[in-house]
């Protein structure tokens, strides 16, 4: 007996075999692709997707509970009397041949009184119509497995075809072994999917790269002086078999080569060789592509760019493109664990676009003002007041100009030549900070003539870069008198160098006018109000020349000094005629209360003097230049002067000042000054050597003169205007408004979006969306204790450089939590995961780096609108002391705010206005403001888009604030972003209340937290 039952258990044994492989081979040709549901695309089923999301009244699995055949079925809940699907075919991938029979069959099994499973073809043409949806028979109730078979004729017209699974009523369906009989077709387009778009930012740098702006395109190229780089992107899309096609600059010089590994694996490569054509390009746009590569949802997309001979390789964009079904071998995939709550592309846009978004509405009120403003004016007179209201804010817009003193000029050299002299010009636009400049003075012409200042763009050289410098010798010849002047940071006026080798250590231009820029903003001053009353006392002198006559001035210059020419033209009502080329520039675009708007309030003080804009028509500039020109005609219009006056030439070139943009100039001027004799056309020009030009013996006036610097005279603004209030009370009044803080109302519980969970050995981590204000969400991570203690302080930490994104680093919220604290770690606005340059590292300032220009950009935005970012962020850190203090399993524990870098001083802000945290905790935070304006040099970031800070608070007044809860500053920082000297920083902090001041050696997390330890106890 016993062995006629194992004889039998042989056979079943057996049996289930042969009907496995009949199962598996009755269907060679099945059309429908994983039809057991075997194969796994990482954590799904491959192939096949839920219809109908998982929602209260359905759930859909992938389930190894039952099987027809093999491991695996597709699983429908119904717990409401609902309709739920699967489906395969979607992607657009399952064709059959228009006019052919098809057969469609699958195994059904059903539990449940009134449900049914069934199912339906799709068959779909290009546009998406359905031409035709035959059902099967339905299995209804509680049945085993029994096949269900759908015979018909595919429709003329159909494109591609798709399989449902079918549920309805309440209960539970299972589905097995599909299969799909028919003549297969060849898909008529690409896949039902979208491509997938990565920009340089999108991309996460490994090594070697960066992402930068190079001929006003944003591209991810390899670093300066580094021959290999990678950067990597995790892929969250479909899988399939895509083209991935790279927008490219290819220069001449060189074959620079992009490797594209999956996973790991070779999957191809492209190289950039674009071959000499005898023309000057010395590079070009293309596309290259990588065609057929197998990507899974989840993979790793590595690419490696190589340089050569000094090529960057620089990727424009990535794009994948669908070709066809993914045809490679599944890996065992799944979803990558990380502390990011945006992980797609599309959800990491739009958080990086969150904060533009956000500061973009609420500017629109302030546009919107001002055009019902504009609307309502009839009369010229209404125009002049609405100006001479303007100009009474300059100082707002500007930063108040200093006194009018001595320029106490000198002539140190003249240059004779036939037609004209030029003269080497010393003077001081204030004491001691001494302006270079050449004076040309035409020669045989009847004096006085007009006079020209002619003011620079960003060229190393400044007055004496040759298409400057040729300018001013075609207007000599034209019979003008013309001042040329060297800008702050250009020419003779670097400000930063070596002393003994005199090369720069900050770039010159854009580089250091922005060093400068940055610190002035605290003490209420900016680049464009040192360029214009440079401009303004280079006016001053121009007068004082007999040579010129004072009724007839005129501005000229390019690009930055194009705006430049602008922005005196405005400022000073001497100037009668503006001609500016490619007129721009970031520092002398920003103004204290903002950028965009401001420009166009301050430009509209041109009107009705003449203005012309020059634009070389393949520069790509025509567009912005045309809008700011438009806003300034309504002011002509407005006048009663024509808008005429407002003028665009459009000539050949691009963002230079050759030889089509000056004859422009040329004509412009004759044209208001009565020379139209003197015509257009440039006669032969002679210019001089660079050295030649210069007015110090050594090109550097600092070195040659000493004097003054933009630094200094930073600084000694910042000693006249500070003055500290002693009184706590109104020292509060003052800081709130200065930076426009408001606070949230009492009691007000941010809402709240979870975003996912997972556990460590010692911790949970809670991953959220916690809504500060409309508009406005940040991501966040409580992490609590599997062994908690309701004794320790409930812990909020806001960094500079954003929340954990991982477990594996050591991280100060991290090692909290191991050590038992909970702590809530937030991205403040514009931050972390909410950055809107993801790809570019926050690291020290070494002077300009246009990617980090965007985010200053959104600071310097926010006084338009009555605000700053300090106040937006401290008001993100005051909404999570909010939603800790709304929780039912923390509300009542005690509140610490620990800041790391920037982040301190958010903590110091919100703890200022918000009695709740019991302490307050900085980690390599800057001591003072002060130290930024006496320092020479600095390396941290951010700290400065406070408009006049100083007038009322610096950091450690803003520590008194706090008095008398404690305070930990851990590392306090100066200029250089390094830990001050423990005797420094008491000196600075000190009389702020309960302080304690620790400083730690290596400045690890691991050792930060230990310095912690004790204060949080």
């Amino acid at each position: 007996m016993k062995n006629t039952t194992l004889r039998s258990g042989r056979f079943l044994s057996l049996a289930c075999l042969l009907v496995s492989l009949a199962a598996a081979t009755a269907h060679a040709d099945n059309l429908a692709p994983n039809p057991g549901f075997e194969s796994a695309d990482g954590d799904v089923c491959a192939f096949w997707q839920k219809r109908t999301p998982d929602d209260a009244m359905r759930t859909l699995e992938w389930t190894t509970e039952t099987a027809h055949t093999g491991r695996h079925s597709l699983k429908t809940i119904n717990r409401q009397k609902t309709k739920s699907r699967w489906r395969m075919g979607h992607l657009g991938d399952l064709v059959l041949q228009p006019g052919s029979p098809f057969k469609l069959s699958a195994w059904i099994k059903t539990a449940g009184k009134g449900c049914a499973g069934y199912l339906t073809f799709y068959c779909m043409d290009a546009k998406g119509k359905i031409m035709g949806q035959p059902a099967s028979p339905k299995v209804t109730d509680d049945s085993d497995w029994k096949q269900v078979t759908l015979e018909g004729q595919v429709p003329a017209g159909t494109a591609y075809c798709m399989i449902y699974l079918e549920t309805e009523g309440v209960g539970t369906v299972w589905f097995d072994d599909v299969a799909l009989d028919g003549a297969a077709g060849k898909p008529q387009g690409t896949l039902k999917i979208a491509g997938m778009r990565y920009m340089p930012d999108d991309l996460e740098i490994i090594d070697g790269l960066e992402v930068a702006s190079w001929m006003r395109k944003r591209c991810l190229q390899l670093r300066k002086d580094v021959k290999t780089g990678r950067a990597r992107r995790v892929f969250f899309g479909e899988s399939a078999k895509y083209d991935m096609v790279f927008d490219c600059i290819d220069e001449v010089r060189g074959a620079s080569t992009i490797r594209v590994r999956v996973n790991g694996q070779e999957a191809g490569g492209v190289k950039l060789d674009t071959p000499r054509d005898g023309s000057k390009r010395s590079y070009q746009e293309c596309a290259k592509t990588v065609a057929g590569v197998n990507i899974q949802r989840y993979s790793t997309i590595t690419l490696e760019l190589i340089g050569d001979k000094g090529e960057r390789c620089r990727i424009l964009k990535m794009e994948l493109r669908p070709m066809g079904r993914f045809d490679g071998e599944f890996a065992k995939r799944k979803k990558p664990e990380s502390l990011r709550l945006f992980q797609s592309i599309h959800d990491q846009r739009r958080a990086g676009g969150m904060l533009g978004q956000y500061l973009y509405a609420k500017l629109k009120p302030v546009r919107e003002k001002r055009e019902a403003e504009l609307a309502a004016l009839k009369t010229p007179e209404d125009w002049r007041a609405r100006q001479k209201r303007t100009r009474a804010r300059l100082h707002e817009f500007f930063g108040e100009f200093p006194e009018r003193t001595p320029l106490n000029p000198k002539i140190v050299g003249r240059i004779e030549r036939e037609k004209y002299t030029i003269e080497k010009l010393i003077f001081e636009s204030q004491p001691k900070y001494y302006c270079t400049a050449n004076f040309y003075v035409p020669k045989g012409r009847a004096f006085p003539l007009p006079g020209v200042i002619f003011t620079c763009g960003h060229a190393a050289d400044g007055k004496a870069y040759h298409l400057y410098h040729e300018t001013c010798i075609g207007l000599a010849l034209k019979g003008y008198v013309v001042l040329a002047l060297d800008p702050m940071g250009q020419g003779e006026r670097s400000e930063y160098f070596d002393p003994e080798t005199l090369k720069p250590l900050v770039p010159l231009t854009v580089a250091q006018h922005h060093y400068v820029g940055r610190p002035a903003w605290l003490v209420g001053w900016s680049l464009s109000g040192l360029r214009t009353w440079d401009c303004i006392r280079a006016v001053d002198y121009l007068v004082s020349r007999p040579e010129v006559d004072k009724n007839k001035l005129a501005a000229c210059g390019n690009s930055g000094g194009g705006q430049m020419a602008l922005l005196i033209t405005a400022a000073d009502e001497r100037i009668k005629v503006c001609a500016a080329a490619h007129p721009g520039g970031s520092m002398e675009n920003s103004y204290l209360l903002g950028q965009g708007l401001i420009d166009r309030e301050v430009l509209s003080l041109i009107p009705p003097r003449p203005c012309r804009m020059i634009v070389g028509k393949d520069s790509g500039e025509e567009p912005g230049h045309r809008a700011k020109l438009v806003d300034m005609q309504r002011f002509y219009e407005g006048l009663g002067v024509g808008k005429e006056r407002g003028d665009m030439d459009i000539v050949h070139g691009v963002h230079d000042m050759k030889q089509p943009k000056r004859e422009s100039a040329y004509e412009w001027l004759n044209r208001w000054f009565g020379k139209e004799k003197e015509g257009k056309a440039e006669p032969p020009l002679q210019p001089e050597e660079v050295k030649t030009l210069w007015c110090t013996e050594s090109g550097v006036t600092l070195k040659s003169l000493g004097g003054e610097s933009g630094q200094t005279l930073n600084a000694k603004r910042a000693e006249r205007v500070y003055k500290p209030e002693r009184d706590i009370a109104k020292l509060k009044e003052r800081l709130a408004e200065r930076i426009g803080l408001s606070l949230p109302k009492a009691g007000d519980a941010p809402k709240c979006r979870a975003a996912g969970t997972f556990t460590t050995d010692t911790f949970t981590v809670k991953k959220l969306a916690i809504e500060s204000e409309k508009g406005i969400e940040l991501p966040a991570l409580l992490l609590k204790p599997k062994k908690a203690d309701a004794s320790k302080p409930v812990v909020i930490h806001a960094s500079d450089k954003g929340k954990p994104t991982r477990c594996d680093p050591p991280s100060v919220p991290l090692l909290l939590a191991k050590d038992g604290y909970t702590v809530l770690s937030i991205d403040v606005r514009g931050i972390g995961e909410t950055d809107p340059s993801p790809a570019v590292a926050l690291t020290k300032y070494t002077g300009y780096a246009p990617m980090q220009w965007r985010r200053d950009c959104l600071a310097i935005g926010c006084p338009g609108f009555g605000t700053t970012m300090l106040a937006l962020r401290s008001f993100d850190v005051i909404r999570a002391i909010d939603f800790a203090a709304s929780r039912d399993d923390l509300r009542g524990r005690k509140i610490v705010l620990v800041g790391e870098g920037l982040g301190g001083l958010w903590a110091l802000t919100a703890a200022a206005y918000d009695e709740r945290p019991t302490a307050v905790v900085t980690v390599g935070t800057l001591a003072s403001y002060r130290l930024l304006l006496s320092s020479h040099y600095y390396e941290v970031w951010n700290y400065f888009w406070v408009p006049g800070a100083l007038r009322d608070y610096d950091i450690p007044d803003l520590a008194r604030l706090l008095a008398p809860r404690g305070q930990l500053w851990v590392n306090p920082a100066g200029a250089l972003a390094a830990p001050l000297a423990r005797e420094q920083a008491v000196s600075l902090l000190e009389g702020a209340g309960d302080m304690q001041i620790i400083q730690t050696p290596g400045g690890s997390p691991l050792e930060i937290v230990r310095a912690m330890q004790s204060f949080l106890r």
